[in-house]
């Protein structure tokens, strides 16, 4: 940098002539010396991409987010296993003999849910509630000890792991420590074992109150002994079955039948998992289900396919639907036993699908993009695109999923209308819960940012669960097709042998087409003359011309005769004609009976009976009377699926059985149709003399 003298004349840089000397003159200037940390600073920089600057970025570890701390304490009441007595009578004996105002308690301060294990959870706020429900778990107690049942006071607990341990610590030593920076006693702190590796200190996994954890997480160290040592907060573990290994649910209401209490988490041998010495590991949950198996039960990368509260006839009976509602496209979420066909469209890791009905004259449906948790398709003009997202992820892991579905909306779905279907696992008063979470604040911001539009109407309940109802299974459009959205409801007269219920709408092929035609009065359809059966139309027609010939004398009686004909020769013709309509598919599933459709009416009643016993509007049922109903719905649930998994057996074997018969008939071209769905089997098209004129083969 080149300084101007007041003159404003500018001399050379090289020129080196120092002021106060003879040589000095008054055409010199002055010349700021200017140090390289500033040259380099003032230097151009190269352009930089963002995706090479994102990726030379060191990626820091995500902070854990622990739960809020609760405002209120909670008191347990569950009935043991093998008692004789109801929980019902067990809360009418409490209500009988224990008055909730001796300890300071109200109705408005007292709340009840149903616990994961069956129970009764009493949530008492306000002030010193921990104090007031102390004194009533021990009434309880005292009033409720002739009954088999256990009073709990739970708390809300988190993990964490101590770092940088020296040899002479004690676990005693690190459980005062703790209960000293956390403000808590040290019988509420379980630690375990202290692990010392040969080349670092040792560590130790602690679990303590909730309260205590969060002042550690603050803080990240606390002191003990001579110096201090880390403290790094662990994610909470979702929950999860320690009978079969699976999640959602605990052991008490397990209903799996297989029982994996015997072997180990990491390696799925049969021992304990502190007896575990194989360097290898072996998720066995994973591993029974045909997934990636080389890593711990829980970890990061388990994501096993859920299955329960479904079962192996889960997947056929939305297959049964499509076929009996004559559904053009289906989404489903979660799905099982997903089908190795060219009309499954799947994620990543199959936990949503989209199945294309097909038929011609239809639109063509192809594969866009696909990723973890979500699938996109071109169906015709539009783009459709199925989510599925799990509870169990933190708000940045949910986040990050929402920016990938913006991305494969943006990027590979647009400029078509776009129609988004899955279950996005968050709850919000935009779509008819009862309260908001974070989450459904995240999913408008989404949703805003896309420019899309709800589509849900109403507040039916689409996911009906033993602890309650809520709306997660959300549409969204675009605005050129949201006015092409036409009846949308939630099929609540459907069993779907899931916590989920399906969700129907139609899409009009433009929107001047959704206001002259509505769905509810379509336009006349036709017969298909060329498909009718001769026999019964000459059958029919005899009747017709019979009803004249009874009452010659009478046109008015003959005339009401001949209607009375017509109207079930009509009844005749829809039985034997068939309809003319574009991609004509079956009505049925090939497995479906009367006897299956029978037991899904047994299955629909049984889960109305509970619906109806179990709302808050009838605070007149007891709980025995919850609990009975729930059994006989699921015992209704069951003998459907075992019907329905029999009828699936059964065909299967006389389809094998077909193959001695029949080797080119039907077996054959469900094989062809696999191999090349779209061109007509060989032998449709072959010459039958072809083999006579070849001549015998040598």
């Amino acid at each position: 940098m080149v300084a101007d003298s007041p003159a404003g004349i500018v001399t050379s840089a090289a020129k080196d002539v120092r002021p106060g000397t003879a040589n000095s003159q008054d055409t010199t200037t002055w010349s700021l010396v200017v140090g390289s940390k500033a040259k380099r600073a003032s230097a151009p920089q190269p352009m930089v991409s963002f995706a090479s600057a994102a990726q030379s970025k060191p990626l820091n570890k995500p902070s854990v987010k622990l739960p809020k701390v609760p405002t209120s304490a909670a008191i347990t009441v569950r009935v043991r296993e093998g008692s004789n007595v109801g929980l019902g009578e067990v809360l009418a004996e409490a209500r009988r003999r224990i008055s909730l105002s001796e300890f300071g308690i109200t109705s408005d301060s007292c709340r009840e849910k149903r616990a994961a294990d069956g129970g009764i959870v009493f949530m008492i706020s306000g002030e010193n509630s921990s104090a007031k429900a102390d004194r009533l778990a021990s009434r309880m107690r005292e009033v409720l000890g002739e009954f088999d049942v256990q009073i709990g006071r739970p708390t809300k607990f988190a993990e964490a792991r101590v770092m940088d341990l020296n040899d002479a610590v004690t676990p005693e030593e690190v459980a005062v420590a703790i209960a000293r920076a956390g403000g808590c006693s040290t019988e509420e702190i379980k630690i375990g074992e202290i692990r010392r590796p040969p080349l670092s200190l040792g560590h130790v996994w602690v679990r303590g109150p909730l309260v205590a954890m969060k002042k550690l997480a603050s803080d990240k160290r606390m002191p003990l002994g001579w110096t201090s040592v880390r403290v790094e907060v662990l994610e909470p573990r979702r929950m999860m079955c320690y009978r079969c290994f699976e999640s959602g649910h605990v052991r008490r209401m397990c209903t799996s039948s297989v029982d994996r209490s015997s072997q180990c988490y990491a390696c799925g041998g049969a021992h304990k998992a502190r007896e575990y010495i194989s360097p290898i590991l072996k998720c066995p949950v994973c591993s029974d289900q045909g997934r990636p198996s080389n890593h711990r039960l829980g970890g990061k990368n388990c994501q096993p396919q859920k299955k329960h509260p479904k079962s192996p006839a889960v997947q056929p009976e939305p297959l049964q639907t499509v076929a009996e509602w004559s559904v053009a496209l289906a989404v489903v979420a979660e799905p099982y036993g997903l089908q190795d066909h060219p009309r499954w469209f799947r994620d990543t890791v199959d936990s949503v699908a989209i199945y294309w009905a097909g038929g011609s004259g239809g639109p063509h449906c192809a594969l866009l993009d696909r990723g973890q948790g979500v699938v996109a398709v071109e169906w015709g003009p539009l783009a459709v695109v199925g989510c599925y997202v799990s509870p169990n992820i933190s708000i940045p892991e949910f986040e990050i999923y929402l920016d990938g579905v913006a991305n494969c909306v943006r990027y590979k779905c647009l400029p078509r209308p776009v129609l988004i279907l899955g279950d996005f696992n968050a709850h919000s008063r935009a779509w008819g819960n009862t309260r908001d979470r974070p989450r459904g604040h995240i999913v408008q911001d989404w949703a805003a940012s896309l420019d899309l539009r709800l589509m849900n109407q109403g507040a039916i309940a689409t996911c009906v669960r033993w602890q309650g109802e809520s709306i997660v299974d959300l549409t969204w459009a675009s605005p050129s097709l949201a006015s092409r959205i036409m009846n949308w409801r939630v099929a609540e007269e459907m069993v779907t042998l899931s916590d989920h219920r399906h969700i129907v709408f139609d899409v009009a092929p433009s929107p001047s087409h959704s206001r002259s035609y509505p769905s509810s009065n379509p336009p006349a359809r036709r017969w298909a003359l060329k498909k009718t059966r001769s026999r019964h139309a000459h059958r029919s027609c005899q009747r017709r011309c019979l009803a004249r010939r009874w009452f010659p004398g009478d046109p008015a009686r003959s005339r009401s005769r001949g209607d009375l004909v017509s109207g079930q020769n009509d009844v005749n013709l829809r039985r034997f004609y068939a309809r003319a309509k574009c991609g004509q598919r079956p009505r049925a599933a090939y497995w479906w009976s009367a006897d299956i459709a029978h037991l899904r009416s047994v299955c629909l009643r049984h889960r109305r009976q509970f619906q109806r016993t179990r709302r808050r509007r009838q605070p007149s049922a007891t709980e025995e009377q919850i609990t009975t109903a729930y059994r006989a719905y699921r015992e209704a649930t069951m003998a459907l699926q075992h019907a329905i998994t029999d009828a699936k057996s059964r065909s299967w074997r006389e389809l094998l059985e077909g193959l001695n018969r029949d080797p080119w008939g039907r077996p054959y071209r469900l094989v062809m149709g696999k191999l090349r769905p779209w061109v007509p089997p060989l032998t449709e098209t072959m010459d039958p003399n072809l083999l006579e004129r070849i001549g015998p083969l040598t």
